[in-house]
């Protein structure tokens, strides 16, 4: 027999009220279970997945989001990378503004 098998074989038959538990027990089990999906549903459905992956202009069938944060990550980087490009272009401006400056006032 397989291990699967062995799992669910029962050694005994069961008594009428254990019957009646290990029913009252899965029955709670699955509630709970549908409760859980129907949680999760409504918090993948408020991710808006198919616009995300739209914006990444990933095809579709693609796994979305495995691609959501090396894409964060990668738009992350070029800000940063952007916002020092702009500090250093203000310090440009600023030492090109001064020279001009102490030209006008030789």
């Amino acid at each position: 027999m397989s291990e699967k098998s062995n799992y669910y074989r029962v050694e005994r038959e069961l008594t009428h009220q254990e019957v009646i538990e290990l029913y009252q027990k899965t029955k709670k089990e699955l509630e709970e279970l549908k409760a859980w999906k129907e949680e999760a549903t409504e918090v993948m459905n408020k991710l808006q997945l198919q616009e995300i992956g739209k914006e990444l202009q990933l095809p579709l069938g693609s796994d979305i989001p495995s691609q959501i944060l090396p894409e964060i990550k990668r738009i992350k980087a070029i800000t940063d990378e952007a916002i020092l490009l702009l500090a250093a272009k203000d310090r440009l401006y600023k030492a090109a503004l001064d020279e001009i400056i102490k030209l006008k006032t030789k």
